[in-house]
């Protein structure tokens, strides 16, 4: 069973680094347009939009350091999550 867990492991991650490496290659081909990622149509800032961004690395680095560090499930308070 561990080992069928770590080849599961592994495949995800592999797929999941091929999916990223395509965004990633995208991304800098011009394919895939980010103009609109912290603007707004009329192309003036968004602050709402530069904070959702802010907020979702934040919270993807805290999971991911707590996983490094404590190796336990990281517990969110229900206020910091979207219902």
């Amino acid at each position: 069973m561990p080992l069928l867990v770590l080849v599961i492991g592994w495949i995800l991650t592999i797929f999941l680094g091929i999916l990223a490496f395509i965004v990633l290659w995208k991304i800098v081909t011009n394919q895939i347009s980010l103009r609109y990622l912290i603007s707004d149509e009329l192309g003036y800032a968004s602050l709402s939009r530069f904070q959702f961004l802010l907020f979702t690395f934040v919270i993807a680095m805290t999971k991911v350091n707590s996983k490094n560090w404590n190796r336990e499930r990281l517990a969110y308070p229900s206020s910091s999550l979207i219902k």
